[in-house]
């Protein structure tokens, strides 16, 4: 399952390296999360259809295909679709639409995309961008209910709607002495901003309400990777904190599925620690049985964290010189 380094595999690809073909097969088969897995996996999804492919080759491919439904939207899935809506055969098809099925919504949506691509590349094509628009004006309607022109900062929509009287029981936000435990919510520079969260007495707050208006902190970005977690950590902490202390024990799906969906297949690295241990905490919060059940799946050493927490802190130091 060797392949060569990014450069070397871009060259191999275009030139349609025929030894480089059982490896690229088996590396989509084997669909590993490492660094650069993505890049190469989008690369040989790309190329893979000006390679002369046998049955067997085909069935392989759809083999992979399938498997990449069980995991949430990443940049190789599009490369994917695409090569699919050449090589696919029908009883492939016939297998991707079972997956509507599906009680996992990772699974349905992925499979509902791919089958998009059925009826040729521009149909599929031309569906995916009449989904992201709808997505959008979707997205834009919610946050006009709410009063909001446009998305907000996570920073200020959080703040905002915890001390909006329609949040508490007696209409009057409650406070607390903030526990010394929780400080700072979210790491490095980046939790000063959060302080106030720890102060609110959440136990005072209509739960259903709560959880209706700080779901979307945990949903609002469509983009994966590295980047995009690193940047909306902190968000998504500070989140799961306020949801774990409003203690609402229908909450706890919704974080599973946030856990399946932003986390579970990101590489390893500081801010998916930080933020696993954020999921391991708010569910502790809630204190159920359901809670504490999903909370134990989620329990590492505390070294793991500490290690995570140091190199985030380094990487926000970085940040902030640079500013």
């Amino acid at each position: 399952m060797q392949i060569p380094p990014r450069r070397e595999l871009n060259e191999a690809l275009k030139r349609t390296d025929p030894d480089l073909l059982d490896s690229i097969l088996d590396f989509l088969e084997a669909d590993p999360i490492e660094m650069e897995s993505g890049y190469a996996k989008d690369q040989i999804w790309h190329y893979i259809t000006h390679y002369d492919l046998i049955e067997a080759h085909r069935h392989q491919l759809e083999g992979s295909a399938l498997k990449m439904l069980n995991r949430p939207l990443r940049r190789e899935h599009k490369r994917m679709f695409r090569a699919m809506a050449k090589l696919g055969s029908a009883d492939f098809w016939k297998q991707v639409e079972s997956k509507l099925r599906s009680d996992n919504p990772i699974v349905k949506m992925n499979a509902w995309r791919l089958l998009q691509y059925r009826q040729g590349l521009d149909y599929g094509e031309r569906q995916q961008i009449t989904l992201a628009k709808g997505v959008a004006d979707a997205n834009a309607v919610f946050w006009q209910r709410l009063g909001y022109r446009h998305s907000p900062s996570m920073e200020n929509y959080l703040l905002k709607v915890m001390t909006a009287p329609e949040q508490w029981r007696t209409g009057r936000v409650v406070y607390r002495e903030p526990e010394s435990r929780d400080l700072p919510i979210t790491p490095g520079k980046l939790g000063k901003s959060y302080t106030p969260l720890a102060a609110l007495n959440y136990r005072a707050c209509e739960p259903d309400q709560v959880t209706y208006v700080v779901i979307p902190a945990l949903f609002n970005t469509g983009s994966s990777g590295y980047g995009a977690l690193k940047s909306q950590i902190p968000h998504w902490i500070a989140a799961l904190y306020v949801l774990g202390n409003a203690g609402n024990d229908r909450i706890v799906p919704v974080i599973e599925h946030f856990y399946a969906y932003r986390l579970e297949y990101e590489l390893d690295s500081a801010p998916r620690r930080l933020g696993i241990r954020a999921v391991h905490h708010a569910l502790q919060r809630i204190g159920t049985p359901t809670a504490l059940r999903a909370a134990r799946q989620h329990a590492h050493p505390d070294a793991w964290y500490a290690e995570a927490r140091l190199q985030f802190d380094g990487w926000l130091k970085e940040i902030h010189h640079r500013e």
